[in-house]
């Protein structure tokens, strides 16, 4: 019904966008963003522990010499915050994960996830109840693109080896995580066929095994028109699982969708 007033938390000369925000168990507010004020494209946190009236000073995360976009943020159950991003510092664009465990003022080195030939985008992140660490993105190292997910239970010093979960021929792309508290991880991503003039759909995929195995990829109820790109994902306490989408040709006009799924 009513809302703060609107604050200036990247308050930088240099373009910053997209923002991605986590909020802690205390209710700390925890956001990244891309800024490139340093005439680089770097990742930065920020962080309110006031209800967002005021805000910490931003901390470069990435550091490199590359060009870093797109983070993704989740913060575990202990307050140990975690952020995944694209990164092309190493000559290819690969998937980069980094994690602060006090508060934001220090972070780990980054450590790259994909390390694939190809171009690797469009990360995602979730942690679930126990801490363990999950992430998904689209790369096209096969010759399509694809969906792959990888998890860490160590706190991300190691990662499981990339999963493929769409293995579609058709191009899979910027997948959405979300972790139910059994830990069941829920991935909703688009697909598109436009060598066909296809259009784009909303598939889904889920694993009970941490990761391990997959089920059947569903393909959400299909309106009259062709999806867009960007969807959301998000799970609560019962397990009901709760789709958004952006579609613009259903009924000419650009609209948001929602499907939900109960248990």
């Amino acid at each position: 019904m009513t809302w703060s007033q609107v604050v200036n938390i990247y308050k930088y000369p240099g373009f910053s966008e997209p923002p991605a925000i986590a909020i802690d168990s205390s209710g700390n507010l925890n956001v990244v963003c891309w800024n490139n004020t340093s005439g680089n494209d770097d990742i930065y946190f920020v962080r309110s522990t006031d209800d967002g009236t005021s805000w910490s000073e931003a901390v470069n995360i990435s550091k490199n010499p590359g060009y870093s976009r797109r983070p993704a943020i989740a913060v575990d159950a202990s307050g140990n915050i975690n952020v995944v991003w694209r990164d092309d510092t190493s000559g290819n664009i690969d998937i980069y994960f980094s994690r602060s465990t006090n508060d934001g003022v220090s972070w780990s080195n980054a450590v790259n996830l994909s390390k694939n030939s190809g171009i690797s985008d469009s990360p995602d992140i979730a942690v679930d109840s126990a801490g363990n660490i999950n992430v998904v993105w689209d790369e096209n190292t096969s010759g399509n693109i694809d969906v792959y997910f990888s998890r860490s239970t160590n706190d991300g010093v190691s990662w499981s080896q990339t999963v493929n979960i769409s293995n579609s021929w058709r191009g899979s792309e910027l997948a959405r995580i979300a972790v139910d508290v059994a830990g069941n991880i829920n991935v909703v991503w688009c697909e598109y066929t436009p060598q066909f003039g296809g259009s784009i759909e909303i598939y889904f995929s889920r694993s009970i095994d941490g990761g391990v195995s997959w089920s059947q990829v569903v393909k959400i109820p299909k309106l009259s028109g062709p999806y867009d790109t960007r969807n959301c994902i998000a799970v609560d306490h019962a397990g009901n699982i709760s789709l958004l989408w952006c579609d613009f040709g259903t009924p000419g006009n650009t609209d948001i969708y929602f499907a939900r799924s109960t248990r």
